[in-house]
């Protein structure tokens, strides 16, 4: 079977597919530019925490997105080949890692 066939069968027919991929994107640059106004220099307490937030609330947002990716995806692949793609999603790990580095006074990235 060439490669354009297997492609082909394995990409979804509907274009939402695309779409949540455009969305899951946007949401990532959104809390990405959120991370990097974090990790400027001047930044209070109050404003550490409200970033903080919404950096958790662009990862519960990017977790509704990818469900609809996989629930899109569902039909060309077996739950157990999504469920693999999904354990090395960085965005779901990265944000958890970062929200508990910040959290902590003594560590680098709370400064």
């Amino acid at each position: 079977m060439k490669l354009d066939a297997i492609l082909h069968a394995l990409l979804p027919k509907d274009d939402s597919f695309f779409i949540y991929f455009e969305k899951d994107v946007e949401n990532l640059l959104n809390g990405a530019r959120v991370f990097r106004d974090l990790m400027r220099n001047g930044v209070t307490k109050e404003e550490r925490a409200q970033k903080i937030r919404k950096i958790e609330d662009f990862e519960h947002k990017g977790d509704e997105i990818t469900h609809q990716i996989f629930q899109a995806l569902v039909p060309p692949l077996s739950l157990r080949s999504t469920g693999r793609i999904s354990t090395n999603s960085p965005p779901r790990w990265m944000t958890s890692w970062i929200t508990s580095r910040c959290r902590q006074p003594d560590h680098a990235l709370s400064r």
